[in-house]
């Protein structure tokens, strides 16, 4: 069974139909590139967060940390912000203390 198309090929519901499908095609694309832009800073993030095993213990201390803990938080997803998993482990660990 073949289909003929009537008419000419510039008609409204063509055209509309053609634009629906750029549309939808370009918005799949900035998702994309959301998404990869997202994932390159997440990178960026980690490689700065790494710095951290540089340090020594007792600079790690005063930051309020240990080195299992940025060692935890490194191995997390990277999806996962590292810095935000380590606050919340160094909030736990140390309450502040109010005076």
């Amino acid at each position: 069974m073949t289909h003929q198309l009537t008419g000419d090929c510039r008609s409204p519901s063509i055209l509309f139909f053609a634009l629906r499908v750029v549309n939808k095609l370009r918005q799949i694309f900035c998702k994309l590139l959301i998404r990869r832009r997202r994932y390159r800073q997440a990178q960026i993030d980690r490689l700065a967060f790494r710095q951290l095993l540089l340090l020594d213990d007792d600079l790690l201390d005063d930051i309020g940390v240990t080195r299992s803990d940025v060692e935890w938080a490194n191995e997390l997803p990277i999806h996962q912000s590292a810095a935000q998993a380590l606050e919340t482990v160094k909030r736990r660990a140390r309450p502040k203390i109010r005076p």
